[in-house]
């Protein structure tokens, strides 16, 4: 039995160095059976960690070092008390901090006869609180619930298996921002010869930053860590992670995005510098949808990821109400090919995004417009997150047609915070003319939109058609505009009017709808066989979804072939008489449903309609005008 004291002055072996101002020793070494070593006392430790460095780490040793076939090394008391002076690794500066180190299986390590390693350790509530690397240093906190080390393998051939329950990374970027990374489980495979390899996985993981428009879950993967010339090198592969859209502020509002998965990221972290790149699918469908490639700087703390579409295609398998709620409602039967690229900064105060999206020749179909057609633009974003963009977009429509066809629009607009478009202007080919929406803003999903359209210099043959009006000609130019309040289930225009311009035009009516007709309206049928129109307009009131108030009016004279008014001027004793050129005046009011915005359109153009109309409600009780004035 022999007991002292051993005083260790900045011991140094490969970078690292240990130093002890005085260890208590006692050796028990009987002729048989095991020897022991007890060993108490404060060890200082300090030396390189990969590419960073513990400092002053300084252990409380009371260890029981025994041997005599094989070895192990116990603490007597059944933990090593450990205090941090400070950790450097991956970015991260950590001052202080103090955990115990507890056996598994009654040894720290050990070895068989055959020399086969054994034994390890336990941290319980691992606590660490440093800063970023870099001039920011942010504050930063690490930690685990558990941290688990079992060694095997032989000496000269070592392997540690690590295993974390629950580690967590929280950084505080900014004032109210902190990134936190929490992961259920952790593992490391550390195989050390005459050069080292660590292989593990982390499964169940999550990442929040209120910066970001959603949280990242269902983080899982596998990891590598090797020397690669003098410097190690941390290798991601096969990872992947569920994203899900921030809860809206409202049961009424719907989230940005539906869930999207990060498929087959790889990743690699050199020098201080993270390269990435991987997949995006929709969660519920495995629908491929984009790629990304992302960079970040350890050290500076600022990086980016550029996501990329080039072609989406979008039909029956794969609609935008998929990717996100907010255009349920609002396009639907999309068909077409777009693409999309997307690129994100960040910094550690500051997280931005910006983007272009192109359409070329898609057709859609919305709520009120059934078909839209040959949609080309390309929008270019200056939020990506919140969906704005800056003034002046422009997009190109082939065709729509609500109901009546216009062609080769042209809508220039912006993209505003919380759904909000300002349309700058918009004009359509329409019948020769053009039809046109007046500068306003809308919003996306508001209670009520107002707007206004207007017609201008709209061509009356042309118009007919357009409208595939039977057995009706005309000549002259026609203008107007339709002032419309749009409500979540109804479509009313308000002091709505179309006018024919001077010097008015010609009406030629040729079709059967008056062959029964007697009296005034026989005439007025016969009149506008060939009738020369001075004044021509109309007004609208009314909900387009259900009753629409017109009222029609227009005056001019019969040309052409002379007509009989025999039916309202009999003359007796004179026989038949027939005039040419005698004045009309048609005043006509219509309440009926009105549900589409063409039919108005049409009936303006084909009079012989009105008048049909207008007999018809004569004979409806109850009539609209209780003394409707007849043509004269």
């Amino acid at each position: 039995h022999a007991e002292g004291t051993l005083a260790l002055t900045n011991w140094r072996a490969g970078g690292a160095e240990i130093a002890a101002e005085e260890l208590a020793i006692s050796l028990l070494a009987p002729a048989e059976g095991e020897s022991r070593l007890e060993v108490a006392g404060a060890a200082r430790i300090t030396g390189p960690l990969g590419a960073g460095e513990v400092r002053d780490m300084i252990a409380d040793l009371d260890l029981d070092i025994f041997w005599g076939g094989g070895w192990r090394v116990a603490p007597s008391s059944g933990c090593v008390p450990v205090r941090l002076g400070g950790l450097d690794a991956a970015g991260l500066s950590f001052v202080g901090g103090a955990f115990s180190l507890c056996a598994v299986d009654n040894a720290l390590i050990a070895a068989n006869t055959q020399g086969r390693l054994s034994g390890g350790f336990a941290i319980e509530r691992l606590v660490l609180n440093g800063r970023m690397a870099g001039e920011a240093a942010q504050p930063a906190r690490l930690g685990a619930s558990r941290i688990v080390g079992r060694f095997s393998g032989v000496s000269g051939d070592t392997v540690l298996n690590l295993e974390a329950t629950a580690p967590r990374l929280a950084i505080d970027m900014a004032e109210g921002r902190t990134l936190d990374v929490v992961l259920q489980r952790m593992t490391a495979q550390a195989r050390i010869t005459d050069t080292w390899r660590v292989e593990g996985a982390f499964e169940h993981g999550g990442l929040t930053d209120p910066t970001l428009p959603g949280g990242v879950s269902a983080i899982a993967g596998r990891w590598s860590a090797f020397p690669q010339d003098d410097q190690p090198v941390i290798q991601m592969s096969a990872g992947e992670a569920l994203l899900t859209a921030n809860r809206p502020a409202s049961d009424a509002e719907r989230p940005l995005f539906n869930p999207l998965r990060l498929i087959n990221v790889n990743a690699t972290l050199r020098g201080g510098q993270v390269a990435a790149e991987g997949g995006v699918v929709l969660a519920e469908t495995l629908q491929s949808l984009a790629s990304f490639a992302a960079r970040h700087s350890v050290e500076e703390g600022f990086g980016g990821a550029d996501i990329r579409a080039p072609r989406l295609m979008f039909d029956e398998s794969l609609q935008p109400y998929q990717i996100t709620e907010l255009a349920r409602g609002l396009v639907e039967n999309v068909r077409g090919e777009i693409g999309l690229e997307a690129a994100i900064l960040w910094t550690r105060d500051a997280i931005s995004s910006s983007g272009v999206v192109h359409l070329n020749g898609v057709s859609l179909a919305t709520a009120t417009i059934p078909i839209v057609e040959d949609v080309r633009v390309d929008v270019l974003f200056d939020d990506f997150f919140a969906l704005t963009t800056p003034p002046g977009q422009v997009v190109n429509v082939g065709v729509l047609n609500p109901g009546v066809a216009v062609r080769d629009g042209r809508v220039q607009f912006q993209l505003l915070q919380d759904g909000g478009v300002r349309i700058e202007g918009a004009e359509f080919a329409f019948a020769s003319g053009v039809l046109s929406m007046t500068p306003t803003t809308i919003t996306l999903g508001a209670d009520e939109t107002q707007f206004e359209l207007r017609l201008s210099d709209v061509d009356a043959a042309a118009l007919l058609a357009q409208l595939n009006a039977p057995d009706l000609s005309a000549t002259g130019r026609i203008e107007g505009r339709f002032p419309l309040l749009l409500t979540r289930t109804h479509a009313y225009i308000r002091d709505g009017s179309l006018r024919a311009q001077a010097p008015g035009g010609a009406i030629s009516y040729t079709g059967e709808a008056g062959a029964s007709a007697e009296g005034p309206a026989r005439v007025a049928f016969d009149a506008l066989r060939d009738f020369r129109y001075d004044a021509l307009s109309l007004t609208l009131n009314g909900d387009l979804a259900g009753e629409v108030v017109s009222e029609i009016n227009f005056s001019g004279e019969n040309s052409g072939r002379a007509i009989d008014l025999g039916p309202i001027a009999s003359a007796p004793g004179v026989g038949r008489v027939t005039v040419r050129g005698v004045p009309f005046v048609f005043n006509v009011q219509v309440r009926a449903p009105f549900r589409r915005l063409a039919e108005t359109a049409a009936s303006l153009t084909n009079p012989g309609e009105l008048i049909e109309q207008g007999r018809e409600q004569e004979q409806t009780p109850p009539p609209v005008d209780q003394s409707p004035p007849e043509p004269r």
